[in-house]
């Protein structure tokens, strides 16, 4: 059975919603940033015939925080495409109220374009440097372990 919640609404009695599942909750998210970051790639890829790669390259950049504000002040009512889709809706919880434009305007800016950016830079931190903590060759063949000798050393140490 699912949560509930329930919410008082001014002039109104209170509303008892059901919480999204978590399926829910992923897919929703899923159809939403696929159409967020889908949505700058075509962009890409129609302006590259007329601009040329670079010139289109950053047109999509600079493209992607306006597509993705966009997309929040149009769905700001907590009905986005995601959300029809798989039959959710976001709102506010003290209210029970819809987060409004700007509030959704926000929160794709923040979810997909600075979250994306975030997950990017940790992937190129993580990359760069020694790949090899204790500073030896990692292309010398000797200094090679196995994970299984790995996952044997970290036993060892932690009793």
């Amino acid at each position: 059975m699912p949560r509930t919640t329930d919410l008082t609404r001014s002039r109104d009695a209170p509303t008892t919603y059901a919480e999204a599942g978590l399926g829910r909750m992923i897919g929703a998210f899923c159809i939403d940033a696929m159409i967020m970051l889908g949505s700058p790639v075509a962009l890409l890829l129609v302006l590259a015939r007329t601009l040329g790669g670079g010139l289109a390259t950053v047109a999509a950049l600079i493209a992607w925080p306006l597509l993705a504000l966009a997309y929040g002040a149009i769905c700001g009512y907590g009905r986005t495409i995601g959300g029809l889709v798989t039959g959710t809706r976001r709102l506010l919880l003290p209210s029970g109220r819809a987060p409004g434009p700007w509030r959704m305007a926000w929160d794709c800016l923040k979810i997909y374009v600075f979250g994306v950016i975030l997950i990017l830079l940790i992937m190129l931190a993580e990359g760069s440097g020694n790949p090899v903590p204790d500073g030896t060759d990692p292309s010398d063949a000797s200094n090679r372990t196995t994970i299984k000798d790995r996952v044997r050393t970290v036993r060892v140490r932690g009793r």
